[in-house]
């Protein structure tokens, strides 16, 4: 709900700087005495990163010159600070995460544009032969919240973060964009549990599309997610192939208590390790 397709109904209900609340998100950096840094991900497994668009664990102006010429194109077309600084938030991080993996540094890393749209790395000299391997990684962003999803392999890999908020119109837009299934589950539970519903709902549905590169064209009511909070996270059918929804990992939590985050992940039974990045950590 990045954009004009869904209307954001309100602002968030918690403060925006809230810090992760949940125990399970560690602080992956700078690692414990003797252990290692941020490391390449193993089989099966998804690090998902919190990243702090307000403050972030290194000041601006010193991951403006990480950033390469088109991410400091896109910044600059930004007519409010506000949402310049996210964006160099946002891209400086993801940059130290991924150059942290690939034993390089953050303005070494060299990204491309797929087929599909979905930004992904390029090999350089540097980071050539830990590319071998592959890495995916994807990018969301809420306010001034970031999550950065990394996993070994090129698996398709999505993640999305929403800002929590109240919704007087969660029943309409499940009816426009969620599968006939998933908007009855919705309407069926108490109205004050359908906001928080919805936006669970979401976040996998975006997570998913975000995998495939697809986007909203390819229809988010063609395949269909768990909502109930009861519910573990999970995909249930796509296009009615229960299968092929059985391929994936779905994992969705708070990284905030003003935040609900999923990702989404091509491998059966994927672990999902989640961090922070603390301000203040040591530069790269």
């Amino acid at each position: 709900m990045k954009g004009r397709a869904l209307d954001e109904p309100g602002a968030s209900v918690a403060d925006e700087g809230a810090a992760p609340g949940p125990p399970a998100w560690l602080p992956g950096w700078p690692p414990a005495p003797g252990q290692p840094g941020p490391a390449w991900p193993g089989a099966g497994e998804v690090h998902l990163w919190w990243l702090d668009l307000r403050r972030p664990a290194w000041p601006f102006e010193t991951m403006w010159p990480w950033l390469d010429a088109q991410e400091q194109e896109r910044a600059d077309r930004f007519l409010r600070e506000p949402l310049r600084l996210r964006h160099v938030a946002a891209h400086g991080q993801m940059r130290a995460l991924l150059a942290a993996c690939l034993g390089t540094t953050p303005a070494a890393v060299r990204l491309d544009t797929g087929a599909d749209g979905k930004p992904l790395l390029r090999p350089s000299a540097a980071a050539a032969p830990a590319l071998r391997q592959g890495l995916a990684f994807n990018l969301a962003h809420s306010d001034d919240q970031g999550l950065l999803a990394i996993a070994s392999g090129a698996v398709p890999l999505g993640a999305d973060i929403e800002m929590l908020r109240p919704m007087n119109d969660a029943e309409a837009l499940a009816h426009r964009y969620f599968a006939a299934a998933e908007s009855a589950a919705l309407r069926a539970l108490p109205a004050a549990q359908r906001p928080a519903a919805f936006l669970a709902a979401w976040t996998r549905k975006e997570a998913y599309l975000k995998a495939l590169g697809a986007g909203l064209r390819a229809g988010t009511a063609s395949f269909e997610v768990t909502l109930r909070p009861q519910e573990p996270p999970r995909l249930l059918a796509i296009e009615g192939d229960v299968a092929a929804a059985a391929e994936w990992t779905l994992w969705s939590g708070q990284p905030t208590p003003a935040s609900i985050a999923a990702v989404a992940v091509r491998a059966r039974s994927a672990t999902v390790v989640c961090h922070t990045l603390p301000s203040g950590t040591p530069p790269p």
